[in-house]
């Protein structure tokens, strides 16, 4: 988030076909940020 500049959001999540739990991470960024993002995933 402070590399970024941006916030984000954490959401509980199941899979559903695996029932699994899961914490999925939702930000929404400017197109010309996505290969920043990218690069933070790896």
């Amino acid at each position: 988030m402070k590399e970024m500049k941006s916030g984000v959001t954490f959401l509980e999540a199941e899979g559903a076909y695996t029932n699994d739990k899961k914490k999925l991470i939702y930000c929404i960024v400017a197109s010309k940020d996505l290969a920043k993002l990218k690069e933070f995933s790896l």
